[in-house]
């Protein structure tokens, strides 16, 4: 009931308003695939926007984690652990987005991945599979206790009334140039996807700072579509002859 309350205020005052814009305002057909970078376990907003999209690409630091076996453990846990989603979810539900220093906490023990059921769940969405893929979006074997725990994660998901399944790809990579220089199976696997949908929100103003250079050359040279809010790449990166930039909102 708590969150059936809280979910039922973020439809209202989120979730139909952006269907309605992005009805109206973003361009049809839909992306082949949506990118969204320093997203934490932030589906929700990427799906609200972007729904018809075949591929979702989230990328935090916050470990992937593991899909609670429910069915096996004492009550007094499973009661433990609902308390702990609702708690997490607090925030998305009052404000629409994560406080990046309460998942460094929140998030560090279990991982995005429940967080991710449960909005792919409350969007009506059936979970077809669930598997650890490494940084090439290949799927790899499953970490046993004490490995280590897997860098990327595939959700197989269907929506209800659609023709075929969907796929959200999670993975837990630092973007700074410093670490993307390293992982080039990372960059070609994101290359591999044609004209995305890039969105950024609530990015703390990351790509204005020099360390976040081959994200934001990523982002300006792959990216179909740009959504973003001010805390996303600055203006003066975008070359006039290849955006159009349109603005929402009331700027001095």
């Amino acid at each position: 009931r708590s969150l059936d309350s809280g979910w039922a205020s973020l439809e209202r005052e989120h979730l139909a308003p952006i269907r309605a814009w992005s009805r109206s305002e973003l361009p049809s057909p839909a992306p082949r695939a949506v990118f969204y970078p320093f997203s934490g376990p932030d589906f929700l907003f990427a799906y609200t926007f972007f729904p018809e999209a075949g591929d979702y690409l989230l990328v935090g630091l916050e470990p992937v984690g593991r899909v609670p076996e429910l069915a096996a453990l004492p009550e007094e846990e499973t009661a433990r652990r609902l308390r702990w989603v609702r708690q997490t979810l607090g925030d998305m539900l009052q404000i629409s987005f994560f406080r990046t220093n309460d998942m460094k906490s929140g998030l560090a023990d279990e991982g995005v991945l429940p967080i991710l059921l449960v909005f792919l769940a409350r969007t009506g969405n059936q979970v077809l599979m669930v598997e650890p893929v490494g940084l090439d979006g290949q799927p790899e074997a499953a970490a046993g206790d004490g490995e280590r725990p897997p860098r990327g994660v595939r959700v197989t998901f269907l929506p209800a009334g659609a023709e075929g399944p969907r796929r959200l790809y999670y993975f837990s990579v630092d973007l700074s140039d410093w670490s993307l220089k390293g992982k080039r199976e990372f960059t070609r696997f994101i290359k591999g996807f044609e004209g995305p949908a890039t969105y950024l929100k609530a990015a703390s103003y990351l790509m204005y700072r020099e360390k976040y250079t081959r994200v934001r050359s990523l982002i300006l040279s792959r990216s179909e579509v740009l959504l973003q809010d001010d805390s996303g790449i600055p203006l003066p990166e975008f070359d006039p002859a290849r955006w159009d930039l349109k603005f929402y909102g009331t700027y001095t």
